[in-house]
């Protein structure tokens, strides 16, 4: 009779290994979405600590510094960008553009890595991972325009490693998006992410200030704002889907202020819901 033993032996030799019985880390991979100044940053703050916080936005100005005197643990990575400069028309352009961009991106990938690295618990966040993409591509390709899909693959490829990494830590990770309009339908909006990236992650959130931004069913990959009426001075945090809880989607986390003495508009709220406990 074969044993267990033997069987995992011999599967091992071809890549296979015990599926894990104990339960999954206490975290959550995430995309987090909204308009301005909708709280999108403060919520991502509220995640377990330390936080490993990787810049690519400028307007953390005073909303990190309430965490932090708070006496709560971030480390901040500020990608460095070069000066504006006029560019030079044409493939000289776009190879000026390579050059310059192709450091930050590198330096991107090496501080997210470092970061996954250095524990079992805590918290990275890009902010925001639009801006990211945005610099990815150009790394690669000079132009945000007219490139083709074919050519995308690659940059899709390095972020959909970042993903995978995030898989494979026990850390939570949250990918900061931005939002915008769009500009032939007025009311509609589009998040700024790599199309596929929605169904990547463990769950994905908008954020909305008396209103929750919730997708067009007759378009999906696209969103309406839902204005709250019984109180237009509420933030809310939207659970679009979960796949770890499915029971959560289309439940908000709401807050009359960032910060207020009974904060459901926090990250460990949402922990709790997906988790328990």
């Amino acid at each position: 009779m074969t044993t267990n033993l033997e069987t995992t032996s011999r599967l091992a030799k071809v890549g296979f290994e015990p599926a894990p019985t104990t339960s999954p880390p206490r975290r959550l991979v995430a995309c987090l979405s909204g308009l301005e100044k909708t709280g999108k940053t403060h919520l991502a703050l509220t995640a377990p600590e330390p936080i490993y916080y990787i810049s690519v936005d400028i307007g953390t100005e005073g909303v990190m510094e309430k965490f932090t005197q708070a006496g709560k643990e971030i480390y901040i990575h500020r990608l460095r960008m070069q000066m504006f400069q006029p560019l030079p028309s044409g493939a000289a352009g776009a190879e000026q553009q390579r050059r310059d961009f192709t450091p930050v991106w590198e330096d991107l990938q090496v501080a997210f890595t470092g970061a996954l690295l250095e524990g079992q618990g805590g918290t990275v966040i890009v902010d925001t991972a639009s801006e990211a993409l945005e610099i990815a591509r150009l790394a690669h390709f000079g132009k945000l325009t007219q490139v083709s899909p074919q050519h995308q693959q690659e940059v899709n490829a390095e972020w959909r490693e970042l993903i995978r990494q995030s898989y494979n830590s026990r850390m939570s990770v949250i990918f900061i998006h931005r939002v915008r309009e769009k500009f032939e339908q007025p009311g509609v909006y589009e998040i700024r992410q790599l199309p596929s990236m929605a169904y990547e992650v463990q769950i994905n959130i908008t954020t909305g200030y008396g209103y929750e931004m919730r997708e067009r069913e007759e378009v999906p990959g696209t969103y309406r704002i839902q204005r709250i009426q019984e109180d237009p001075k509420l933030f809310h945090a939207y659970i679009k889907d979960c796949r770890q809880n499915m029971g959560v989607a289309g439940q908000s986390l709401s807050s009359p202020s960032p910060g207020a003495h009974v904060d459901f508009f926090s990250f460990e709220n949402l922990l709790s819901m997906v988790h328990g406990g």
